[in-house]
Protein backbone atom coordinates (compact mmCIF):
# COMPACT_ATOMS: atom_id res chain seq x y z
CA UNK A 1 0.00 0.00 0.00
CA UNK A 2 1.44 3.44 -0.90
CA UNK A 3 2.47 5.71 1.88
CA UNK A 4 0.26 8.77 2.29
CA UNK A 5 2.04 12.06 1.65
CA UNK A 6 0.48 15.37 2.70
CA UNK A 7 -0.40 17.76 -0.13
CA UNK A 8 2.10 20.32 1.11
CA UNK A 9 5.02 17.89 1.06
CA UNK A 10 7.76 18.24 -1.54
CA UNK A 11 8.99 14.67 -1.17
CA UNK A 12 7.67 12.09 -3.64
CA UNK A 13 5.64 9.21 -2.18
CA UNK A 14 7.44 5.92 -1.63
CA UNK A 15 5.96 2.52 -2.39
CA UNK A 16 6.69 -0.71 -0.61
CA UNK A 17 6.11 -4.27 -1.67
CA UNK A 18 4.21 -6.79 0.42
CA UNK A 19 7.39 -7.74 2.31
CA UNK A 20 8.20 -4.11 3.13
CA UNK A 21 10.96 -3.74 0.49
CA UNK A 22 10.80 -0.45 -1.42
CA UNK A 23 9.80 -0.70 -5.08
CA UNK A 24 10.36 1.61 -8.01
CA UNK A 25 7.90 4.50 -8.20
CA UNK A 26 4.99 4.05 -10.60
CA UNK A 27 5.37 7.54 -11.99
CA UNK A 28 7.93 9.62 -13.85
CA UNK A 29 9.00 12.94 -12.39
CA UNK A 30 9.01 15.61 -15.11
CA UNK A 31 11.29 18.58 -14.48
CA UNK A 32 9.57 21.92 -14.22
CA UNK A 33 10.22 24.21 -17.18
CA UNK A 34 10.68 27.90 -16.64
CA UNK A 35 7.70 29.92 -17.83
CA UNK A 36 8.84 32.16 -20.65
CA UNK A 37 6.82 35.32 -21.07
CA UNK A 38 6.69 36.84 -24.49
CA UNK A 39 8.15 40.34 -24.61
CA UNK A 40 5.67 43.19 -24.82
CA UNK A 41 6.04 45.06 -28.10
CA UNK A 42 5.01 48.66 -27.70
CA UNK A 43 3.97 50.62 -30.76
CA UNK A 44 5.93 53.74 -31.49
CA UNK A 45 5.22 56.59 -33.84
CA UNK A 46 1.98 58.30 -34.77
CA UNK A 47 -1.30 56.49 -34.31
CA UNK A 48 -3.88 56.61 -37.12
CA UNK A 49 -6.74 56.99 -34.62
CA UNK A 50 -5.03 59.95 -32.95
CA UNK A 51 -4.46 61.67 -36.29
CA UNK A 52 -8.11 61.17 -37.32
CA UNK A 53 -9.33 62.51 -33.97
CA UNK A 54 -7.07 65.56 -34.28
CA UNK A 55 -8.29 66.31 -37.81
CA UNK A 56 -11.92 66.02 -36.71
CA UNK A 57 -11.36 68.35 -33.77
CA UNK A 58 -9.64 70.91 -36.01
CA UNK A 59 -12.55 70.77 -38.49
CA UNK A 60 -15.13 71.17 -35.73
CA UNK A 61 -13.16 74.05 -34.24
CA UNK A 62 -12.93 75.78 -37.63
CA UNK A 63 -16.68 75.39 -38.16
CA UNK A 64 -17.45 76.83 -34.71
CA UNK A 65 -15.10 79.74 -35.34
CA UNK A 66 -16.66 80.44 -38.75
CA UNK A 67 -20.16 80.28 -37.25
CA UNK A 68 -19.14 82.60 -34.43
CA UNK A 69 -17.64 85.17 -36.78
CA UNK A 70 -20.54 85.00 -39.26
CA UNK A 71 -23.32 85.15 -36.66
CA UNK A 72 -21.95 86.91 -33.57
CA UNK A 73 -25.06 87.32 -31.39
CA UNK A 74 -27.92 87.64 -33.87
CA UNK A 75 -28.30 83.86 -34.16
CA UNK A 76 -29.20 83.56 -30.47
CA UNK A 77 -31.26 86.63 -29.54
CA UNK A 78 -31.99 85.39 -26.02
CA UNK A 79 -28.33 85.68 -25.04
CA UNK A 80 -28.13 89.28 -26.25
CA UNK A 81 -31.06 90.57 -24.19
CA UNK A 82 -30.78 94.01 -22.64
CA UNK A 83 -30.97 93.69 -18.86
CA UNK A 84 -32.10 97.32 -18.51
CA UNK A 85 -35.16 96.55 -20.66
CA UNK A 86 -35.91 93.48 -18.54
CA UNK A 87 -35.71 95.57 -15.36
CA UNK A 88 -37.98 98.28 -16.80
CA UNK A 89 -40.63 95.79 -17.81
CA UNK A 90 -40.69 94.46 -14.46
Amino acid sequence: MPQQVPLYSTAPPTQTAAGGAPTAPAYVQVPVEAHRERPVIRKTGPSAATIVLGVLLVLIGAMVLAFGIGFPMTALPGLGADHRLDAAQG
